[in-house]
Formats: C-alpha cells, structure tokens, sequence
C-alpha cells in the first residue's frame, strides 16, 4: 500500500533514466520474506522483481505512458538461477534493465547482489497486452515514443529463446499423446 503512495507521488516527476538503463533499488531481507531455511523464500524474489522492474518503469518515465495508452505488461516467461543465499536481515540490491525486444516480447534481466557479489540472475520476457491482446513490440515502442531501437538480445537470451521453442514443442507433443490415449481408453 504504501509503495503504491510513492507511485503516484512520482506521477509528475521527470524521468531520470533512459529506457535500456539499469535501475538498483535497495532492499533488506525480513521476518515476512524467509521460510524455514531462515533465507529468502523463493516466492519472494518475485516480489522483489516486480518491485524493480515497477521502479525502472517509474525512473524510465514509461509506466505513465503505459498507462495513458492502456498497455498493460505481463510476464510470459522467467528463468532464474539462485546462486548465493540472501539471509535474514542481509541488504541487498535488486536491478532491472531491459536488455532487448524481438517482434513480440520485451526482455528484462535483472540481478540480486548483496556485498559486492551475485546472488541471483534472471532473464524475463513480458508481453505487452493491449485490451487482452499482444501487441508488436514495434507498436509498443511506436506509441510510448521510443525512437532509438532496442539493443541486440545478448547470446543467453538467444539460448533461452530456442530451449523455450523447444519446451512449448515438448508440452504440445504431451497433450497431443494424452488426447490420443483418452480417445483410445473412450472407445
């Protein structure tokens, strides 16, 4: 609720950051993030995830402009790699910066470091929903007015990209042999 109260408070605020930059925002591990390992909860990375990507669309200027054309930006896929634990009470920083676009997603990655060191590395794709439909990344860009062109998606993204393909690939052949034994079992 109160993190809402700073939104609004930087409605009229100007941007501070170009669009491909990186954006830190400082956090500190609490009673209410951890599990019984006594360290973050793995749910909660999420949250503060959102939190920064919220924090580089507000520092970047585009939530507004997100909101005044009714674009609304959803997550359509996540990978993320834990690499060092972030205890009770441990600081932390958590950064957002999009590292790329294609013909249908915006690419984000975003780091967790704490004392100098990685903690945690994702890359996401978000879909950007125009009245629930994807629109082109071209005209998205087209009408937050983002004129310089997204920068090429790095060699990991490329990767994740194909592994993703080949997933959704994988699902559908499951289906597909699931249906056919369910009609088989029917008959």
């Amino acid at each position: 609720m109160f993190y809402l109260l700073k939104v609004l408070a930087h409605k009229n605020k100007p941007p501070t950051h170009q669009m491909y930059d990186e954006v830190t925002k400082s956090c500190r591990v609490g009673l209410t993030d951890i599990d019984f390992n006594l360290h973050l909860n793995n749910a909660k990375y999420f949250k503060y995830m959102d939190l920064a990507r919220l924090e580089h669309l507000l520092a970047t200027g585009m939530l507004w402009k997100m909101i005044a054309a009714r674009i609304n930006p959803v997550i359509a896929h996540n990978e993320i790699s834990y690499i060092r634990e972030l205890r009770t009470w441990q600081r932390f920083t958590v950064s957002a910066r999009v590292v790329g676009a294609d013909d249908k997603y915006l690419y984000y990655e975003q780091r967790f470091m704490s004392e100098g060191k990685l903690c945690t590395h994702s890359f996401m794709r978000i879909a950007c929903l125009h009245q629930g439909k994807s629109r082109p990344m071209a005209e998205v860009f087209a009408v937050l007015g983002i004129t310089s062109p997204p920068p090429a998606l790095p060699e990991p993204v490329l990767l994740w990209k194909e592994m993703l393909d080949a997933k959704k690939k994988y699902a559908f052949k499951r289906i597909d042999e699931n249906n056919r034994e369910e009609m088989r079992n029917h008959v």
